[in-house]
């Protein structure tokens, strides 16, 4: 129940600032469709309510809570904000530190936040401490050639 002052001062507030969603300091909002990690890997699941980096969701209606950025990330790829939480995805180019030197790599297999990266014909798992985004290009597959294979 509201006191008479709170209904006229919430009649007299803005639309926009009474019903501005809840949004968290990583830009992840009530309402947001999201992925959490569960015991199958990464799920959908829908935003429901947020306290600091702990989120109230939904999945597959069952309402859980979890915590970011270890068990929450946003859908589709991840922005300059996830990587600054350790947040990564599989194929993502990545820089990773290996014996003390920065290496050129790729995201092949991810377990929650520890990520398994290539490097040519070589694989290491690591974390998010040794990782950063890659300046480089994506590697280009060379075309396949036309005729037959040994013939110019």
């Amino acid at each position: 129940m509201q006191t008479p002052a709170e209904e006229k001062a919430l009649a007299s507030s803005p639309p926009s600032q009474a019903a501005a969603p809840q949004t968290a300091a990583n830009g992840i909002r009530v309402g947001d469709s999201i992925e959490v990690v569960t015991g199958f890997g990464w799920k959908p699941a829908k935003v429901l309510a947020i306290q600091g980096n702990d989120y109230r969701v939904d999945v597959n209606g069952i309402q859980v809570t979890k915590a970011f950025p270890a068990e929450v990330r946003r859908v589709g790829p991840a922005t300059a904000r996830d990587h600054a939480a350790g947040q990564y995805r599989l194929g993502d180019q990545v820089q990773a530190k290996v014996r003390g030197q920065w290496a050129d790599g790729e995201i092949v297999i991810e377990n929650g936040m520890e990520y398994q990266v290539q490097f040519g014909n070589r694989t290491v798992w690591t974390g998010p401490e040794n990782l950063r985004p890659s300046s480089a290009p994506a590697p280009q597959l060379l075309p396949k050639r036309a005729g037959r294979p040994g013939r110019e």
